[in-house]
């Protein structure tokens, strides 16, 4: 594996809220803030801190390079860039495998409870960038939409036909048309072209990313000839990052629509047994 890009570390503040007893907090000089959308009292677990949102601070987002890492952790030491409205801090790397073409996100979560204590996990997010490598690939996704339209046009012909049936009186048509397993195929196929535009999405999210990781080394020379090269830098950094992020979230939501499908597949085999009258 190779590093693409420096590490990345940002936070997340919580915001400020109107004390119970505004008289005695500001006595002490102390502040209340709003609940987290982290449930802090137990130890969040891999899957709610990935679910959960990253709001990510403004102008808290810094960039560790492996020159200059230690000068910035100090200043921002500092500068007290970690304080008591920190919520959740969040440092994040990005690695290339070239065996596997995989792009990994690996985010190290510091997520701080009011009781003072720092829980701690470890996400990852990791996609395939070339996503159609053979023409077999092409061919069961083809196959598999070939299937799905067909099905819509069968079922379209039903609707006609029991139009027809009725002399175009929609509503005794519908009422006859419509039942379980009719609402079980139109769910199939219905799912089955959203799945279509998430994956449409997530390959174009993909497809751009590899071609910034690609122009990312050129893309960074240009800086040298900027005003402020360290400006310049963070903001292409951050850039990269954001569509990164992107791209995994598309990859999250189709991967959830994949994992669904397979229960309405099921049920649209179980509608075989209405043609058995024994079963």
């Amino acid at each position: 594996n190779r590093k693409v890009a420096p590490l990345r570390m940002s936070q997340e503040v919580v915001g400020k809220v109107d004390c119970q007893n505004e008289e005695l907090s500001s006595k002490f000089q102390m502040e209340c803030t709003k609940d987290t959308a982290l449930d802090l009292t137990l130890d969040p677990t891999a899957f709610d801190v990935s679910q959960i949102s990253f709001d990510e601070a403004e102008g808290k987002t810094v960039f560790l390079h492996d020159d200059d890492y230690q000068s910035v952790l100090r200043d921002l030491e500092a500068n007290l860039w970690l304080n008591s409205n920190t919520y959740r801090v969040v440092i994040s790397m990005l690695t290339y495998n070239a065996n596997l073409d995989l792009l990994t996100m690996t985010n190290v979560h510091f997520m701080f409870a009011r009781s003072g204590h720092v829980w701690k996990e470890i996400t990852n997010r990791t996609f395939k960038l070339l996503q159609y490598d053979s023409f077999e690939v092409y061919l069961w996704d083809i196959l598999f939409y070939l299937h799905i339209t067909l099905l819509l046009v069968n079922e379209v012909r039903d609707i006609l036909s029991e139009l027809r049936a009725r002399r175009w009186h929609v509503k005794k048509a519908f009422k006859h048309y419509i039942g379980f397993w009719n609402t079980v195929d139109w769910v199939s196929i219905l799912m089955a072209y959203i799945m279509l535009i998430v994956w449409l999405m997530r390959y174009t999210k993909v497809a751009q990313l590899q071609d910034t990781l690609i122009g990312l080394p050129g893309t960074i020379a240009t800086c040298s000839s900027a005003t402020n090269q360290v400006t310049c830098e963070t903001e292409i950094y951050q850039s990269f990052y954001q569509d990164a992020e992107q791209a995994g979230s598309w990859i999250k939501d189709s991967n959830l629509l994949g994992a669904f499908y397979p229960i309405i597949i099921m049920l649209r085999l179980f509608k075989a047994f209405q043609a058995q009258p024994r079963l």
